[in-house]
């Protein structure tokens, strides 16, 4: 996983896939929080997510810290990859793409307050090792 952050636009990305391997069809604002859009592809349904505002200013201290996605597998053997960027309780989450395989999570019911991003699905094997 990549993160960039520019500090004079105070805006972030987050490469769900190597940077320029894959093709940008469509670029969405996500409605419950206009400082997070989601960048569609054309082979995989989720690219990159771009952020602004103070959940920005979060993830880039994500990158200098160099905290990555990890992997998960529950007890029933569901694996998802995990991005966290603040330890708060996961209050509400909105999905992207098919079957929900990215899901930016907020610790309110506002969307306000951006903590990180879930992501599921073959498409997305090796998200760890970006």
């Amino acid at each position: 996983m990549v993160i960039t952050y520019d500090a004079d636009a105070e805006m972030a990305y987050i490469y769900l896939a190597k940077p320029a391997t894959y093709e940008i069809i469509e670029t969405t604002e996500v409605e419950e929080n206009v400082d997070c859009m989601i960048d569609i592809g054309r082979e995989i349904p989720v690219v990159g997510i771009e952020v602004g505002g103070r959940s920005a200013e979060k993830l880039a201290y994500v990158k200098r810290e160099n905290n990555h996605f990890t992997r998960v597998v529950t007890e029933v053997g569901d694996e998802f990859f995990l991005l966290v960027v603040e330890d708060q309780p996961i209050t509400k989450s909105v999905a992207f793409g098919d079957e929900g395989a990215v899901s930016l999570l907020f610790s309110d019911k506002a969307c306000t307050n951006f903590i990180g991003v879930r992501v599921r699905g073959e498409k997305y094997r090796g998200l760890d090792d970006l």
